[in-house]
Formats: structure tokens, sequence, C-alpha cells
């Protein structure tokens, strides 16, 4: 049998591996958010993509909606204004509602929501 051209050694100082738990996470506060979310959307006549993952809420135009309706670039154009990260994929605007999004920051997103709607009815509409 042929021995390795190269042996190394074995390092002379061996550090253990210290494996620590993380603290749970709030799992309730997870739930919370995307159901709030999607009840708020759909409040403003927007239609709710079948969610893949628990925190991820998909928001499109509606069916039948009107010409004034905001298209998701629109409305992810609007968010973002506000300060609100999203992305538009496959006709929805995709908002990750995760475990460190805050309870202010669903209230901000809902209220960008309300406004971008307002504000697109407000426009097509001429103001009135």
């Amino acid at each position: 049998m042929t021995q390795p051209a190269h042996r190394y050694p074995a390092p002379a100082n061996r550090y253990p591996i210290l494996l620590t738990a993380n603290p749970p996470l709030p799992t309730d506060h997870l739930c919370m958010h995307p159901r709030s979310v999607q009840d708020h959307a759909r409040e403003l006549g927007f239609g709710v993509a079948s969610h893949r993952c628990a925190h991820i809420v998909g928001l499109r135009t509606r069916p039948g909606a009107p010409v004034e309706w905001p298209t998701p670039e629109v409305v992810a154009r609007h968010l973002r204004i506000r300060g609100v990260d999203v992305s538009v994929r496959h006709g929805a605007v995709r908002v990750s509602v995760h475990v460190y999004i805050s309870p202010a920051d669903v209230e901000v997103l809902c209220m960008a929501l309300s406004d971008c709607v307002r504000s697109s009815c407000e426009d097509s509409s001429g103001g009135t």
C-alpha cells in the first residue's frame, strides 16, 4: 500500500466546538403578522396569493379590478418610497413578514398600502 506523499500533522491546539442553543423564537408573533397583512390587503380589495411559506404574503391585482387599480410595480414603488422593502415576483407584490418585523412595521405597511390605493384612485379620477 502506498503512503500519501504529504502528511499534514494534527494541529497542536485543538479547540472544542461548543454548541449553544438559541432561545426559541416567538412563533405566535410570526403567525400574527402575515394574517393581519392579508386581512388588511383583502379589505382594500387586493387578491392575496396562496402562500408557500407562513411568512410570505403575495398581493395581486384583483380579477376585474378597475383601470385605476395600481399595478404590482406601482404598489412596490409606493411601498419602497415609504421605507417598506418588497419585491415583485410573478405579477404579485411579495411581502416577507418575518420574526424581526414588529407590529409597528406591519402598521406602516398597512397604512402605505391604503395610501397607495387611495392615491391611485384619486390620480385617475382627477384628484376628487
